[in-house]
C-alpha cells in the first residue's frame, strides 16, 4: 500500500512538468551580444508557451565555451515552471560574440574616404551611388573605433575597396572589404548639330550625368561658362557624347593671330606686333611674320597673345 502511494505521487509529479528537448545548433556559435537562446540552440516542445520563454531568455556574457549544464542553470534560473528537460547532442559548444555592422552603417563609415576619391579620380563634380546588394560586415569582438583606408589600386567607377579598420580594448583586427557603388560623372551631348570650325555654344549642348562605367575616358566636359572658345575638329550629330577627338581647346596663341613679339639681349627689350604662322600652347615653338621688318622667325610661345623671339 505504501509503494502504490509512492507511485501515485510521482505519477501526479511529473504529471505537472512539461518535457522539452534542447541541443546546441552547432558546435561553434557566432552571436551577437543581446543574444538569446534561440541564436545557439534548438528548442522543441509541444508546449508553444514554454518553446517561447526559454527561446527569449538573453544568453548572460559567455564567452569561450559553454557547457550544456550553464544552459540548464540559465533556464532553470529564469523559469519558475517544472520542466523536464531531454538534452540532445555534444554537451559543449564554443561561443564567439561577433559585432554585426549593417550595409549602412558600413557605408557611412567609407564615406568620406570615398566621395574625396571620387572626387580625385573623376572631377569635382563628380558623385557616387552605394549599391542596394551590399552585405553586412561581421567582426569578432566589439568595437570602439571604427575607420576606413580606401585602396585607390583597387578600387574603380563600380566597386571600392579598402580595410575597415576595428579598435577595441584588447586589439585591433582588420577587415576587408568589396562594396558596390556607381560613379556619376558629367557629359557633355550636342543638342543640334555642330559644324566642323564652330565654336561651341551653351545653347547646343545639354549637360547630364552618366554612369562612368559607360563613359569612354575620352570624353570631353567643361564646367557652364568656360567652354572659352572650344571648337569642332569635326562634324557633330545632334545627341552625340563630345569627347577630345571632336573639340579642341584653343590653344595660347592660334594660327593667323596678332601677338606681340618680345625680343630681349642684353638688357634690352624690344616689342613688335607680328602674325603667328602656326597654333602653340606654353614653351611650343612657332614661326611669326613681323612685316614692319619683312622677315618671318622662329618663337616660343610665352603667354596667351604673347611669343618670345628665338635667339638666332
Amino acid at each position: 500500500m505504501r509503494y502504490c502511494i509512492f507511485f501515485l505521487l510521482f505519477v501526479i509529479f511529473n504529471s505537472n512538468a512539461t518535457t522539452v528537448a534542447l541541443s546546441f545548433k552547432r558546435p561553434e556559435l557566432s552571436i551577437e551580444e543581446n543574444a538569446r537562446l534561440s541564436d545557439v540552440l534548438h528548442v522543441r516542445s509541444s508546449d508553444n508557451s514554454l518553446h517561447n520563454k526559454i527561446s527569449n531568455i538573453l544568453i548572460p556574457q559567455w564567452k569561450g565555451s559553454v557547457t550544456s549544464d550553464e544552459v540548464l542553470n540559465l533556464v532553470k534560473t529564469v523559469l519558475v515552471d517544472a520542466i523536464s528537460v531531454n538534452w540532445r547532442g555534444a554537451k559543449q559548444a564554443k561561443i564567439n560574440v561577433v559585432e554585426v555592422l549593417e550595409p549602412e552603417v558600413v557605408q557611412s563609415i567609407m564615406n568620406d574616404k570615398t566621395q574625396q576619391w571620387v572626387i580625385n579620380s573623376f572631377g569635382k563634380e563628380a558623385f557616387f551611388k552605394w549599391f542596394p546588394g551590399n552585405q553586412p560586415v561581421f567582426i569578432n569582438g566589439v568595437s570602439t573605433k571604427t575607420h576606413f583606408n580606401l585602396d585607390e589600386r583597387s578600387s574603380n567607377s563600380s566597386v571600392v575597396v579598402g580595410d575597415l579598420i576595428f579598435d577595441s580594448i584588447e586589439k585591433q583586427r582588420l577587415v576587408r572589404v568589396r562594396y558596390g557603388l556607381s560613379v556619376f560623372i558629367p557629359v557633355l551631348v550636342a543638342a543640334c548639330p555642330i559644324p566642323k570650325g564652330q565654336v561651341l555654344k551653351e545653347e547646343c549642348l545639354i549637360r547630364k550625368y552618366e554612369k562612368a562605367r559607360f563613359v569612354n575616358d575620352n570624353y570631353f566636359y567643361a564646367e557652364d561658362g568656360k567652354l572659352r572658345g572650344v571648337f569642332a575638329l569635326n562634324d557633330i550629330m545632334r545627341g552625340e557624347l563630345i569627347n577630345n577627338d571632336l573639340v579642341k581647346e584653343p590653344s595660347l596663341v592660334e594660327a593667323g593671330d596678332r601677338v606681340i613679339a618680345t625680343y630681349m639681349k642684353n638688357g634690352v627689350k624690344i616689342d613688335s606686333i607680328a602674325i603667328a604662322g602656326n597654333a602653340g600652347d606654353a614653351g611650343h615653338k612657332i614661326t611669326v611674320s613681323i612685316k614692319s621688318l619683312g622677315v618671318n622667325l622662329p618663337a616660343t610661345v610665352s603667354l596667351q597673345g604673347r611669343v618670345l623671339i628665338d635667339e638666332h
